[in-house]
């Protein structure tokens, strides 16, 4: 990765502490994504195939937002896969939208209702970078202030919390 991006170790560590991270942040962040790839890769290796092509264009990824603002995200996301129902999807946000202000727990409140993969991890995504998401998710998420919850977010597919 110092390579490829033509930079030194400390470059990289001024790059990440800039950042609001480090360098043990980042290695841990690498090392459950490898883990993970490895675990995938395990259990459908005959249907996947990871390249070394793709892992680089991932660790780019990573290192051209290594000096972006990073934030620790969680979220809840209601489905509309028809466009008749975004209304009701729109008011299954907004009651869980009001449940969270008023004390409900956010890990429990999304594995009970979102329909996101990140559900199982109570709506963990980690940590992301500015411009990392959709336009309107990185708009709303930049305004925001730590511990906080946005009110449903129109998205590509359907509403995010």
């Amino acid at each position: 990765m110092l390579t490829e991006n033509h930079l030194t170790i400390e470059q990289l560590r001024e790059v990440l502490s800039n950042a609001g991270s480090s360098e043990d942040a980042l290695r841990r962040q690498l090392t459950a994504q490898l883990a993970w790839q490895k675990t995938v890769q395990q259990e459908y290796e005959d249907r996947i195939n990871i390249t070394p092509e793709e892992v680089s264009e991932e660790l780019t990824r990573y290192a051209e937002g290594a000096d972006k603002p990073h934030y620790l995200v969680g979220e809840i996301f209601f489905r509309v896969d028809n466009p008749d129902k975004d209304a009701d999807a729109l008011k299954d946000a907004q009651s869980v939208e009001a449940q969270l202000k008023t004390g409900g727990n956010f890990a429990m409140v999304a594995h009970q209702f979102s329909q996101s993969p990140s559900a199982a991890a109570g709506g963990d995504i980690g940590y992301v970078y500015e411009g990392q998401l959709a336009p309107e998710l990185n708009a709303a998420l930049t305004k925001m202030a730590v511990n906080t919850v946005s009110p449903p977010i129109r998205s590509i597919g359907g509403y995010y919390i």
